[in-house]
């Protein structure tokens, strides 16, 4: 012992002492509260598992047969904190009972029904866990008044069965895959419907008759003393015409040289008179030495129906419609 330690007083020696004695105590009287609240506990899941393995009695019989008497009230951990048993009715305990599950302040326990019957309360109904029905027994058992408690509390079952990241990205990545191939299978759907359309509209271009019957013609055109190549005509009827679709037009070859078309191509056009207009748009050479279409040399007045000179009569045989030449 150091100098401190002998000069100390019987008092303060007595007083340390003192301070162990009730930190000691402190500790036993902690461990004794939590060992009897584990009894507690392994009670209830004995009473569990009791309640399961063989039918409920009716309330009313329960305090009739001796094996079923209730249990007695919470053991006695602290008894300075036990209130004395005052005399109530069922329907008041009953009340104080669903009041303190109410200020539990746990969600599930609304889903409970109580009944009391001669003190002893039953509880049923269902909830999410033990844990929840541990809570709701030593709720109702821990009140005053209360001399059993019995219950046909199912709870439900765990789901088994956890998903990982894994197997969410998988599943995603064949629902993204599944959707392709729908989509890609709608798509190739349209382009096939599309290109039968096409297809069939070709094939009766190239084969159905034309509404109105039509005799092959063909011409040369000249301007200004040249073949016209690349000039575009087209045919107006000279009197109104209410069976023809469309209007016959040629476009010039190399040698001015054109043949005229109606319905397909190069076939033809309806016999009668006609006032032929024409366009000509000759390329022309830019000063960066590109090559581009120029603007239209044909006069203005042979450009529209109203105005050209230019009358041209198809046989009803057709043939060679002779030299067209555009005026200045």
């Amino acid at each position: 012992m150091n100098a401190a330690a002998r000069k100390a007083s019987p008092a303060q020696t007595k007083a340390t002492f003192a301070r162990y004695d009730v930190s000691a105590a402190s500790c036993a009287e902690e461990e004794a509260r939590l060992r009897q609240e584990q009894e507690l506990l392994d009670q209830f899941f004995t009473a569990e598992a009791a309640a399961k393995a063989a039918p409920l009695p009716p309330l009313e019989e329960a305090a009739a047969v001796p094996s079923l008497r209730p249990m007695p009230a919470t053991p006695v951990a602290r008894a300075c904190q036990i209130l004395e048993m005052e005399s109530q009715s069922d329907e008041q305990l009953a009340a104080r009972l669903e009041e303190a599950l109410v200020r539990s302040g746990v969600r599930a326990f609304a889903n409970l029904s109580l009944t009391v019957s001669s003190g002893m309360a039953h509880l049923n109904g269902e909830l999410d866990s033990h844990y929840e029905l541990v809570i709701a027994l030593q709720l109702v058992s821990r009140t005053s008044g209360v001399a059993g408690v019995r219950h046909s509390i199912t709870v439900k079952p765990e789901l088994e069965e956890k998903v990982t990241w894994t197997e969410i990205a998988t599943e995603t990545v064949r629902e993204n895959r599944r959707t392709i191939l729908r989509w890609a299978k709608v798509a190739g759907a349209v382009l096939l419907g599309a290109f039968l359309s096409a297809a069939g509209a070709r094939y009766w271009q190239a084969n159905a008759a034309p509404p109105v019957p039509v005799v092959a013609a063909h011409g040369t055109l000249e301007f200004d003393g040249q073949p016209a190549a690349g000039a575009v005509l087209k045919f107006h009827p000279a009197s109104r015409r209410n069976d023809l679709a469309s209007l016959p037009q040629a476009l010039a070859d190399e040698s001015g040289r054109f043949d005229l078309s109606t319905f397909r191509r190069n076939d033809g056009a309806p016999s009668g008179d006609y006032i032929v207009t024409v366009t000509w748009r000759p390329d022309v050479t830019t000063k960066d030495g590109r090559t581009e279409r120029g603007p239209n040399v044909i006069p203005a007045k042979c450009t529209k129906p109203e105005s050209s000179p230019l009358r041209v009569t198809i046989p009803p045989r057709g043939g060679d419609l002779g030299k067209v030449t555009v005026p200045r």
